[in-house]
């Protein structure tokens, strides 16, 4: 038996009655992940959306390296520490003023469920405790924790679990690239109108819906949205767990938008995907509810690992790499890319939909119908892999989302392998 491949490992979103033996990786470095035989593959996923820079950049790799000789973990309830403090000084360089509360956890669906909580108990904090739900979109993904589970789009994700979901108001929306600004904004309108006094507020993953199929809004419906919900003073919830640092073609997804949300959710490429670490920040109004000399009004939410040392200093190094050098030329080189090779590849197959944003294309393809159980995503998966190249797609929807270190020819050669 392969002692690294064991069958006592339950692997994530995997039918393990049905899966392929798993590769066993020896190492990666920039956009390459490379076997213990020494076959190398294209990473044209960015693991699971997590690698932005490139596998093990050195200066992340140092920050590491360093930090763990130094402090290793503390209880961040009762003590604080440079690497935190580094960080949060390191975003608000790049995030607007009123984003000005950080909240540490340890992953995107932490940080979406810090995200409820937070509203939730602000109301209550203000004496409007009828303000209990939360509106969200049809083909919405946010997590797996219970909450995070509840504000996604129903789906075979969350079908096993529907009696442990709590109440919210999931609005239809917009799907394919041809939609109009109107089938994205009209039920969230006609909603909002009609809810607004139970309203604690409205969580969205802007411009990108990922696991819910790669859906790219137009930034107008996102614009009436926003707005909407500014007039009725209901908070604004931004998932951007997948979208941030630099996904959009943007640092962040509302750098593309007029208006700022109140709540902001980072995981994934917070720390470059080196470690585990997630923030939701909010702003002084929120942050301010909580502070009492009663302490029920404290918020009640934290884990282990909050604020862990290491984790905040590779998130440091890989949010300052983002001001040395113009990474708005290497995401327009990755988006030109993609626009010429997705113009390609719809003159030979007939795709039923393309979506472009940013470093994120979307390729769909028709499935009679069968969504992610559709068989197609697997085949094609295990194809590019024989070629060199990884992809995951979601059912019968192919993507590409690559590290920033891709090359041109590693990008053209991943195209190349879908073609």
């Amino acid at each position: 038996m392969d002692k690294l491949s064991t069958p006592s490992i339950w692997r994530p979103f995997t039918q393990m009655a049905m899966a392929p033996k798993p590769e066993d990786l020896a190492r990666a470095k920039n956009a390459l992940l490379i076997s213990q035989q020494g076959k190398e593959y294209i990473d044209a996923i960015s693991s699971w959306w997590v690698i932005n820079h490139g596998h093990c950049q050195p200066e992340i790799v140092e920050a590491i390296a360093q930090q763990v000789s130094q402090l290793d973990q503390v209880l961040f309830a009762n003590f604080c520490h440079k690497p935190a403090q580094d960080l949060i000084q390191s975003l608000s360089e790049v995030l607007p003023q009123p984003l000005n509360k950080f909240f540490f956890s340890d992953n995107g669906s932490t940080a979406v469920e810090v995200a409820l909580k937070m509203l939730i108990q602000y109301w209550q904090n203000l004496g409007e405790s009828q303000r209990h739900l939360f509106i969200s979109f049809d083909s919405s993904y946010h997590g797996d924790t219970v909450g995070a589970m509840s504000v996604s789009g129903d789906s075979l994700f969350t079908a096993s679990y529907k009696e442990m979901l709590f109440q919210v108001l999931k609005v239809q929306q917009g799907r394919f690239s041809y939609d109009s600004v109107e089938t994205f904004t009209e039920p969230f309108l006609e909603a909002l109108e009609k809810h607004q006094d139970q309203l604690a507020g409205v969580i969205i993953e802007p411009l990108v819906q990922g696991a819910g199929g790669m859906i790219v809004w137009p930034k107008e419906a996102l614009e009436v949205i926003g707005h909407a919900a500014k007039k009725k003073n209901i908070p604004l919830i931004f998932d951007e767990v997948m979208t941030g640092f630099g996904r959009t073609g943007q640092l962040f997804a509302f750098d593309h938008l007029s208006f700022n949300p109140d709540v902001l959710c980072l995981s994934k490429g917070l720390t470059g995907g080196s470690l585990p670490l997630s923030l939701t920040v909010c702003d002084q109004t929120i942050y301010d509810s909580f502070l009492s000399q009663d302490k029920s009004k404290m918020f009640f939410h934290g884990h282990s690992f909050t604020g862990n040392p290491i984790s905040c200093a590779a998130a440091t190094a890989s949010t300052r790499l983002f001001s040395q050098k113009d990474y708005s030329l290497i995401w327009k080189k990755i988006t030109n890319i993609h626009q010429e090779r997705r113009q390609r590849l719809a003159e030979k197959v007939p795709l039923k939909d393309s979506r472009l944003c940013g470093t994120i294309c979307a390729l769909e393809l028709d499935d009679q119908g069968l969504g992610y159980s559709s068989k197609l995503g697997d085949e094609l998966s295990m194809k590019a892999r024989k070629m060199g190249v990884f992809l995951r797609p979601l059912g019968s929807i192919l993507y590409l989302l690559p590290p920033y270190s891709i090359t041109e020819d590693q990008l053209h050669k991943t195209w190349d392998v879908i073609e």
